[in-house]
């Protein structure tokens, strides 16, 4: 056991290092005192007793050096003492010690604000059971009929995977959608997911309190009025109300039961659509009237995830479903709906397979869309650290030398070199530290500021992005921190260490110029001038690209114009009673003071959403094997008189067009009717469900200019119009108002015509159009906004680097500068001597700069819009932005190079 006694001493004197010191001088007295009496016994006097006794104990500073080595911890001490002399090092120097923790809270907290955005959109998992386990379950090939989404299935393909796999432990289906839920006299608009009864068992989420839902709640449709709380919703709309299972809701009109809540941090399945209630799949026809989808085959709308069995991956799992895949095709293939189809379609119809994808972090278009610029943004703000590294690295470089006297006394009285670096490293890594503190502080602000600016209130709570660091973002941090610390302090550290004792010593250490100090302080600057560049070209690219998209407009004025939505069959709502509630509201709208002109759409414009179908035209004959699905829409008469957008050709639709009539848009006319005027042709609708027609139904009475549709990006795609009123089913509606003043002034009035009418249908994303348009560029806003902020960082610390490397050079060189002016140099020719290493420095970081910039503009192409990557004003622009600013930095030290008085230089050498 002696090894715990020597640990015990040990870890005594790591803790209680005074008293072990004071113990040790005290025993070493005891015998110093000891000999000394010996020595007196002897027949020594006082005086020669003591002298004899020190001889014979030699140094006891030695002694207790070689007492302390045993007692270990050695290096920890040592490190202990360089933290306090760094610590003591950084606190005379307040000005030097500022600026570098500057420099790397900028570049840490930079890159700490993206990698939090990064890990809770592109990196977070479901805060269910064994994420990793999930998948979700998509077709791949050919399909025949409507579809919500690239990735989703029909119910009754879901429910042949969920009863005939046999490498599931479960599967779950889910569709999300909005409801009217009233509570009390409030009815709110919210987000809802209808799921499957194994939806909460198979991911393993419990209740807070209450149940959740059970596959014995999702049998009968329409038999399970019941509804389960998100933790959020709760807390937010209910105060954490204990007593709410077992109470009712009023949800769509009709009756629920509350029977639980679910656990705190769980929404969904799906980033960025916060759901806040969960509703049985079987009640689908009461949640999305007029749509019985539950035996649609021919129908594509729930989302399908399966739990792996332990030890099944995904390439045995697909391999596994497929032959069900293929049996289920078979069985469709011949349903009376496909028999109008090709034997050749149908052939390939039943060559389409099941596809497994990861689902241990749900599913998110919002993922999908931030992907790319999320990594753009990330390999911006990692190239900000790498310049503030380089910046802080001249500046260790430049301390250095001035630290070069202090080196060489210790080198010179035993300190070895290891023990130098070590020095330096630990003062590199207070730096860090500190700077790393100050970093996740801005970043914490950074991410909140970015939430406020580029989210608006209404659906700030909907993002699912926190700006509180949580412990993936501290690691981060750390990691970070660690990487920087060696990165920066690493080069000057070892420079340090090599100081050359006899010449330093003798003040001739300076009196030179040039060296590998120089050489590699240049070499940096380069480096920082070529970064630089790159991400002030990046910025370019992107603020450019934002102006284009918002100069390009949508195609009409959006100055006064407003919008809101209405379902009022979530209400009961359902044919000529859904007709006078739309006729009533526009009436009551269009009487409101200030309003000039009210329209309807089905389709909401610039919200990413669209309505395709397949079209037949008369007289066009579409090329074999391709489908034609222009963007259709059901609007009212006068929706573009409101939007401004011209009816170029025939007239617009009126409330006596009772026969089927269809207005288009100018690249339907061209692609459909080239070289022919359209208005009085006709068109007509494929219903994939239902037999093709042979012949088109639809006379099209007009041609409207284009507009954009889904997004300010795509150009306008072939759109065809067709009155509301024809339509068979009616849901919601999206209400379009140009107004003569300000619509902020007129939409409290609107939430009153809407509630007046009916207080259980609610206004929706009531907003005007450039408030639209301004959630459409969001991402393009961000990514532009924090290029432009990197980009004018970067610019900054090259600047402030060159200017720090010339500075020091002329420091070096002022007695060779004195020399030459004393034998006849002009200060144009000193001006110049320093200027040509500017442009040296600066034609070189340029040429690389530009070489990293044509790379970096192949991997945005897909994020520019209306510029070519290589776009030659962009590169112009940034490079003499960078140059003007490089050259302002230089101009300073030349200038006072040229200055220099031969005298003053020459006397003080």
């Amino acid at each position: 056991m002696l090894w715990i006694q020597r640990l015990w001493l040990q870890l005594q004197t790591l803790f209680r290092r005074e008293r072990a010191a004071q113990q040790l001088d005290d025993e070493l007295q005891f015998h110093l005192e000891q000999q000394i009496a010996e020595n007196v016994a002897a027949g020594m006097s006082e005086k020669e007793a003591r002298l004899a006794a020190v001889r014979i104990f030699g140094n006891t500073t030695a002694l207790k050096e070689e007492s302390r080595d045993t007692w270990g911890w050695v290096t920890l001490e040592q490190i202990a003492q360089d933290l306090r002399y760094g610590f003591r090092s950084l606190r005379k120097s307040p000005l030097f010690t500022a600026v570098a923790v500057s420099t790397l809270a900028l570049g840490i907290g930079a890159n700490t604000a993206i990698f939090s955005l990064m890990d809770q959109v592109l990196l977070e998992l479901l805060p269910v059971k064994h994420p990793e386990q999930l998948v979700l379950v998509a077709e791949r090939g050919i399909r025949f009929g409507d579809s919500w989404g690239d990735n989703d299935i029909s119910y009754p393909m879901y429910r042949d995977f969920r009863d005939g796999n046999q490498i599931f432990s479960g599967m779950f289906c889910r569709y999300p959608t909005s409801v009217n839920l009233g509570y009390g006299d409030h009815t709110d608009s919210v987000a809802a997911e209808l799921v499957s009864g194994s939806y909460f068992p198979v991911l393993g989420v419990t209740a807070v309190t209450g149940r959740t839902l059970t596959p014995d709640d999702d049998r009968i449709p329409g038999g399970h009025p019941v509804a389960m709380l998100s933790y959020s919703f709760w807390q937010s709309r209910f105060s954490s109300d204990q007593s709410i299972v077992g109470r009712q809701i009023v949800i769509n009109g009709y009756t629920f039961t509350v029977i639980g809540v679910s656990q705190a941090g769980f929404d969904g399945v799906e980033l960025g659509y916060k759901s806040k209630v969960f509703i049985p799949m079987m009640m689908q026809a009461e949640m999305t009237p007029r749509s019985d989808r539950l035996e649609a085959r021919r129908l594509s709308w729930v989302t399908a995830f399966g739990r792996l069995k332990p030890g099944v991956d995904i390439v045995q799992a697909k391999a596994s479903l497929q032959p069900l895949m293929h049996n289920t095709l078979e069985v469709e293939v011949q349903e009376p709906t496909l028999q109008h189809y090709s034997d050749y379609d149908r052939a390939q119809f039943l060559k389409n397979s099941v596809d497994l994808l990861p689902g241990a972090q749900g599913w998110s278009g919002l993922r999908e869309d931030m992907q790319t610029p999320l990594w753009v943004l990330a390999g911006l703000s990692a190239a900000v650290l790498l310049l503030a590294c380089a910046n802080l690295a001249n500046l260790l470089l430049a301390r250095a030398t001035t630290r070069e006297r202090e080196m060489a006394v210790r080198l010179a009285i035993g300190a070895g070199r290891r023990r130098i670096i070590r020095l330096l490293l630990v003062e590199s890594l207070l730096l860090a530290v500190i700077g790393t503190a100050v970093g996740l502080g801005l970043a914490f602000l950074a991410d909140r500021v970015l939430l406020a600016t580029y989210f608006p209130a209404d659906s700030a709570g909907d993002f699912p992005i926190s700006s509180v660091p949580d412990m993936r973002v501290l690691v981060f941090a750390l990691g970070i921190m660690l990487l920087t610390a060696l990165v920066f302090g690493l080069a000057p550290a070892i420079q340090g260490s090599q100081a050359d004792i006899a010449p330093t010593l003798k003040d001739r250490a300076g009196s030179v110029a040039g060296g590998r100090q120089v050489f590699l302080r240049k070499l940096l600057v380069s480096g920082q001038m070529a970064l630089a560049l790159l991400l002030l070209t990046g910025a370019i690219l992107f603020l450019r690209t934002l102006a284009n998209l918002e100069v390009s407009g949508p195609g009409f004025s959006t100055e006064h114009l407003m919008a809101f939505s209405v379902d009022p069959s979530l209400n009961g709502y359902v044919d000529d009673r859904a007709k006078d509630f739309f006729r009533r509201l526009t009436d009551d709208l269009q009487a409101l003071p200030g309003v000039s002109s009210v329209g309807l759409s089905t389709m909401p414009i610039l919200q990413d959403y669209g309505w395709s179908n397949p079209v037949i035209a008369e007289g066009y004959s579409a090329d074999s094997g391709q489908e034609q699905r222009p963007i259709c829409d059901m609007v009212s008469p006068k929706l573009f008189t409101t939007l401004g957008v011209p009816i170029v050709a025939g007239r617009d639709f009126t409330v006596l067009d009772n026969r089927p009539v269809a207005l288009i848009n100018e690249t339907f006319a061209r692609k459909y009717f080239a070289g022919r005027n359209p208005v009085g042709l006709r068109i007509g609708l494929v219903d994939d469900r239902s037999a093709r027609p042979d012949t088109p139904n639809l006379e099209v009475v007009g041609v409207v200019k284009d507009l954009k549709f889904k997004n300010l990006r795509d150009p306008a795609p072939p759109q065809a119009y067709f009155p509301y009123w024809q339509d068979e089913k009616f849901r919601f509606m999206t209400f379009y108002l140009r107004t003569r003043i300000d619509p902020q002034q007129v939409m409290q009035a609107v939430r009153e015509r809407v509630r007046q009418l009916d207080p259980n249908i609610p206004a929706v994303d009531l907003r005007t159009i450039d408030e639209q348009i301004g959630l459409s560029l969001k991402t393009e806003r961000l990514v532009a906004s924090l290029s432009v902020v990197f980009g004018a960082l970067a610019t900054a610390l090259a600047v402030i680097g060159l200017y720090g490397v010339m500075a020091y050079t002329v420091a070096r060189r002022r007695r060779e500068i004195g020399i030459r002016v004393a034998l006849g140099a002009l200060q144009g020719d000193v001006l110049w001597m320093i200027m040509r290493q500017v442009v040296l420095l600066c034609g070189a970081g340029l040429a690389i700069g530009a070489l990293l910039a044509f790379a970096l503009g192949s991997l945005i192409r897909s994020q520019l819009y209306g510029l070519q990557p290589d776009d030659p004003f962009t590169f112009v622009s940034a490079g003499l932005v960078l140059a003007v600013a490089a050259g302002m930095a230089g101009l300073i030290p030349s200038w006072r190079a040229s200055r220099i008085d031969p005298m003053q230089s020459l006397r003080n050498e």
